[in-house]
């Protein structure tokens, strides 16, 4: 996308004419770039950071004639992105409740079953029964 495409683009989105959606994107970028040029670290919550990365001076060699060189210090403007930006990337479908609240490979009796079928709410949650309580008690010592 460029910038123009962008703009028109954010235009659409706040429902502004693009001049002046044009003039509010190049003064955004401008703060930005001057924020960065004095040093600043520029954080965006839920986004990402600007900042300036500094890279040391080092030898190197020229490709044409494979003499040595020094290549100077120089700084680089570098954006690390935040982890909800990372994730609205990356979105994976979330799995159904049902599937998440039931153990495998464990018996359940006719109720507990009956209550993964229809969901837990307070008024569904199982009641302890007696069977359920032993069952309890053996499970716990098969564990240890």
């Amino acid at each position: 996308m460029t910038k123009n495409e962008f703009v028109k683009f954010f235009a659409k989105r706040i429902n502004m004419p693009q001049d002046k959606t044009k003039e509010f994107v190049d003064a955004m970028l401008d703060a930005i770039v001057d924020a960065i040029k004095s040093g600043d670290k520029l954080l965006f919550s839920d986004f990402g950071t600007f900042y300036v990365s500094n890279r040391a001076k080092r030898k190197g060699r020229n490709p044409q004639t494979g003499k040595e060189i020094t290549i100077p210090a120089f700084k680089l403007p570098a954006f690390r992105a935040g982890a909800p930006f990372k994730n609205a990337l990356n979105e994976q479908p979330k799995k159904d409740v049902k599937e998440t609240i039931k153990p495998k490979n464990i018996v359940i009796s006719e109720e507990l079953e009956r209550f993964y079928k229809r969901g837990y709410t307070e008024e569904t949650e199982p009641k302890q029964t007696k069977t359920n309580k032993k069952n309890t008690k053996t499970n716990k010592k098969n564990k240890k």
